[in-house]
């Protein structure tokens, strides 16, 4: 073993930060794919957004039943349970991917800010991996990138891999940041 062997830094965790869009089951899978390369942990972080609880608030927000016609408020439990049954599904493809490449994982579901949450969480990981819808321009480039993949670029001490849908290892990321 050479010197170089000694210092390096084996990657242990990867942060994987979970939603329901196509955009982060690329993350997901790519994550679990280096993960899988690299020996590492990953770790899946689902944040529920503060902003969804307060639309329970609105006083236009209804539900149509599709079967009846029939209108009728959305209130604040029914938010929640629609919450939590995104939260499952989401929680199980993880499993379900983390099985698959048989790796060491873990999971948290938090509320909050979700860039705050995700950076607060990724302090014990190596490296942040989450996809971006992309609907917020980047001033300098004429790629799109999510204003909450932007935050975490812009904030984190750590790598971010940032990955849009149907990325592919034979295509190339968007963005790595090293933290520096």
């Amino acid at each position: 073993m050479t010197d170089s062997d000694n210092n390096s830094e084996k990657l242990k965790e990867i942060l994987v930060a979970l939603d329901h869009s196509y955009h982060s089951r690329t993350a997901l899978e790519t994550a679990a794919v280096i993960a899988q390369l690299l020996q590492a942990r990953i770790h899946g972080i689902f944040v529920r957004e503060d902003k969804w609880f307060r639309l329970s608030e609105l006083p236009s927000l209804a539900a149509v039943d599709e079967l009846t016609g029939r209108i009728s408020p959305v209130n604040q439990e029914s938010i929640e349970q629609e919450i939590r049954s995104l939260e499952k599904a989401i929680h199980e493809h993880f499993e379900l991917i983390s099985r698959q490449h048989e790796l060491s994982h873990t999971w948290s579901s938090v509320k909050g800010v979700v860039a705050e949450k995700i950076l607060e969480i990724a302090k014990d990981s190596d490296i942040i991996t989450i996809g971006t819808r992309g609907r917020s321009y980047l001033k300098s480039r004429s790629k799109k990138i999510g204003s909450t993949a932007l935050k975490i670029i812009q904030t984190s001490d750590k790598p971010v891999l940032v990955l849009q849908k149907n990325y592919t290892p034979e295509r190339s990321p968007i963005v790595v940041f090293d933290g520096s």
